[in-house]
């Protein structure tokens, strides 16, 4: 009597949601493949790609991912992810309370994990780069991709980020890098807004700051005593970290921002 094994396929787990797109992007699955657009849940076995757009995608647990122009993201679990081309910004969260994500990337056969943190991970032509604008990254492997002692690791100060790069023969190269500078502006085109309602003018400065990789200095006690107000919004009131929008928001509490060299200072405004 001869015996059968049935390889069954795991049902597909919910993993995170597509919150924005920005542009063009399309979403695979299992039965097909369909534009992507915000509301869409994201799952295992899923490939997220983008073309002239860009999109953000949010976990449960906090952490979120920017994916770039010309991207493709696919979903191997529910922490672990394989960024096939192009570029994600990977934000875990700005709550030090908060257990640090799980989320994992692989590219170039290499694992991308980190404690706690804001990077980039771009891959080109064989070429991958960890940019790290926040906390540490470590990356593993090489021809191998199950993990164990990190071989390198990436970390960010207050003023100054970090970047390893990794040619297609094999060489890595460590590099200090801005953390405010124009190579993070593709990540406002998508980013998750501000939920004012509840929260001080502050915390809002706090987050446009860490948006923007700026450290907040504050004018005099008088500005922080103004900003430590929380404003009357009305429900889903949320704000994206553009200049403009800080300025118009910080009015209302009579104070003004400026940015220099890394630092957003905010004073009462005269």
């Amino acid at each position: 009597v001869g015996l059968f094994v049935i390889e069954q396929t795991p049902d597909p787990e919910f993993v995170a949601s597509i919150t924005q797109v920005e542009g063009t992007a399309t979403w695979f699955d299992t039965t097909g493949t369909g534009p992507a657009a915000a509301g869409t849940s994201v799952n295992t076995g899923d490939v997220i790609a983008t073309g002239a757009g860009r999109m953000l995608v949010r976990f449960p647990d906090g952490a979120s991912i920017r994916i770039d122009q010309h991207s493709s993201v696919r979903v191997e679990s529910r922490s672990e992810l394989v960024l096939e081309s192009g570029a994600v910004y990977v934000d875990s969260g700005g709550d030090a309370d908060r257990i640090p994500s799980d989320l994992t990337f692989l590219a170039e056969g290499r694992r991308i994990t980190h404690l706690g943190t804001q990077y980039e991970i771009r891959r080109a032509e064989g070429v991958l780069e960890v940019a790290v604008r926040e906390g540490s990254v470590a990356v593993s492997g090489g021809n191998d991709v199950t993990g164990g002692t990190p071989g390198w690791v990436a970390s960010a100060t207050d003023n100054t980020g970090e970047a390893l790069v990794f040619a297609a023969t094999g060489d890595v190269r460590r590099q200090s890098i801005t953390r405010y500078n124009g190579r993070w502006g593709w990540i406002n085109e998508v980013s998750p807004g501000f939920e004012m309602v509840g929260h001080s003018y502050a915390e809002y400065v706090d987050w446009v700051a860490r948006e923007q990789g700026l450290s907040v200095s504050w004018g005099s006690r008088d500005a922080l005593e103004k900003a430590d107000v929380v404003p009357a919004m009305a429900d889903g009131d949320s704000f994206a970290p553009v200049p403009d929008q800080l300025e118009q928001i910080l009015a209302t509490a009579g104070l003004t921002a400026f940015r220099a060299e890394g630092v957003l200072e905010v004073r009462v405004a005269e």
